[in-house]
C-alpha cells in the first residue's frame, strides 16, 4: 500500500501485512516524522454490469401483433326486415297463382282479376255450383224425375256444361250413370238455370244419387 507523510508529504510503498490488523507507529525515513498509520483498507471490488446492446427499432406494421378481425358492421335490421317481408310475399303469390283456380272458386269475386293475368279461360265449372239441397227427385216405382238448379257465382255469364246423374246402391256399386244438359246453354251473372232428367227403368236397389258436372 501507499503511505504519505503528513509532515513533508514523501510517499512511500509499504507492506499491508507490516502494519497488521491494527496498525502502528511510522517514521518518515526523509524528515523522521513519526505517526500513527492504521491498517490497509481492503481494496473495494468493483462489479461491472454487462448490459446486452438494446436496440430499439421501429416496428414493422402487423409484425408480431396478434391478427384481429375488424368489427363487424352493423346490419341494417330495416333493410332484412323489408327483403324478408317481401319474400314471403312472392312466395304467397306463387302458391296462389297455382291454386288459382281453388281460389276463385271460393271467392268468386277474384276471377276478372286472374282472367287479366291468365290468358287461359277459366275452366268449365269455374263459378258454377250444383246446391244438394236443391236437388229433387220424385220416384214411381221404376220411373225418377231429378230436378234442381245450377248457380253462377260469378259476376258474368257462363256457359253450363253438361251435367252427370248417377244412381248406386246401398254398397255403393253404381247401378246407372246418365248425362244430360240443363234448361238452358248459359247460366247469367250471378244467377241460376234449372235442370231436369228422367230416369226409366229404374232398379229397385237404387238408394243414392249424385249430380255432378261431366268434365273430363
Amino acid at each position: 500500500m501507499i503511505v504519505s507523510c503528513p509532515n513533508c508529504s514523501a510517499r512511500f510503498v509499504v507492506d499491508a501485512a507490516a502494519l497488521g490488523a491494527a496498525g502502528r507507529q511510522v517514521r518518515c525515513g526523509r524528515c523522521k516524522e513519526t505517526w500513527f498509520q492504521g491498517p490497509a483498507e481492503p481494496e473495494s471490488v468493483r462489479i461491472q454490469q454487462t448490459v446486452p446492446e438494446f436496440i430499439i427499432r421501429p416496428r414493422t406494421p402487423g409484425s408480431q401483433l396478434p391478427a384481429l378481425k375488424p368489427p363487424p358492421k352493423p346490419r341494417n335490421t330495416r333493410a332484412v326486415g323489408w327483403i324478408m317481408l317481401l319474400v314471403l310475399l312472392i312466395a304467397a303469390l306463387v302458391v296462389a297463382w297455382y291454386n288459382r283456380a281453388a281460389i276463385v272458386e271460393q271467392i268468386p269475386a277474384l276471377a276478372s282479376v286472374v282472367e287479366a293475368f291468365d290468358p287461359k279461360p277459366l275452366s268449365a265449372t269455374t263459378g258454377l255450383d250444383i246446391p244438394r239441397d236443391k236437388i229433387v227427385y220424385n220416384r214411381d216405382v221404376n220411373r225418377m224425375t231429378v230436378s234442381g238448379i245450377v248457380q253462377n257465382r260469378l259476376d258474368r255469364e257462363r256457359p253450363v256444361p253438361k251435367l252427370k246423374l248417377t244412381i248406386k246402391d246401398d254398397a255403393g256399386k253404381v247401378l246407372m250413370a246418365k248425362s244430360f244438359e240443363a234448361k238452358q246453354a248459359t247460366v247469367p251473372a250471378m244467377g241460376k238455370v234449372d235442370y231436369e232428367t228422367v230416369v226409366e227403368n229404374l232398379s229397385p236397389d237404387a238408394r243414392m244419387l249424385t249430380v255432378e258436372f261431366d268434365t273430363p
